[in-house]
């Protein structure tokens, strides 16, 4: 007998659902003045919120699967032009060295450009201080050492002399050192790069800016890293 008028309440109730919603006590006088059985009053309740409370779990599931989609894309759209900037400044700075250990006169005014060209001359003689794009010292060092000096030649070829120099006898009776500039961001990259599990082993490539990787089960290194898409593929 209950189950043959359950139909009746249930079309009630989903009334009440369909609105802002309705207390149980709203729902079940509106069924008792429909003189409504109480068992199918009970059953057909029952009924109908577990048949809506399952649709919406159904919604909300599908938002869930939706956000964890989109989340995932940014996350992929996020990492790219990451890479992509990690790059640019990787590539930037192929044209800068670090100079160290050279003389500082007393002051503030001092033409750094004009003391980097006289170091560069002593490995390039026809070097002009036009070959450099910028050039400054860098913070004040706490063992009282001459300032390091950041500089970057406007062709790439100039560095490399330079660089190829560096443990010559040109620069050596100051002890002029001269190092590879490294982006922080690209040292950040290597450490992200050595979590990798399957990573076993990386070198920084300081010309190139970039990194050499052996990973677990090959015998040689992959050349020219810089992300892990570059690990992946």
């Amino acid at each position: 007998m209950a189950l043959g008028l359950r139909s009746q309440p249930i079309d009630i109730i989903n009334t009440y659902l369909d609105g802002d919603g309705a207390s149980t006590a709203a729902v079940a006088a509106s069924l008792k003045k429909k003189n409504t059985d109480p068992i199918a009053c009970m059953l057909s309740i029952m009924f109908a919120v577990n048949s809506r409370q399952e649709d919406r779990v159904k919604v909300f599931e599908q938002q869930i699967l939706d956000l964890t989609k989109e989340n995932k894309e940014l996350k992929e759209e996020n990492q790219e032009l990451s890479d992509r900037l990690l790059r640019a400044e990787a590539y930037s700075g192929r044209a800068t060295s670090i100079l160290t250990n050279v003389p500082q006169p007393a002051g503030n005014n001092e033409d750094t450009v004009a003391v980097v060209t006289g170091v560069v001359k002593k490995i390039i003689p026809d070097f002009t201080r036009e070959r450099i794009s910028v050039a400054h010292r860098n913070k004040q060092r706490t063992d009282n050492k001459p300032r390091s000096i950041t500089v970057v030649f406007t062709h790439i070829r100039d560095k490399d002399i330079v660089s190829d120099f560096r443990k010559q006898q040109p620069l050596r009776p100051n002890k002029i050192g001269v190092y590879h500039y490294t982006p922080k961001s690209v040292l950040e990259r290597k450490q992200q790069l050595q979590d990798l599990d399957c990573v076993e082993k990386i070198y920084y490539d300081g010309p190139n800016r970039m990194f050499s990787v052996k990973l677990e089960g090959e015998e040689k290194f992959r050349r020219n890293v810089l992300t892990r898409n570059d690990i992946m593929n």
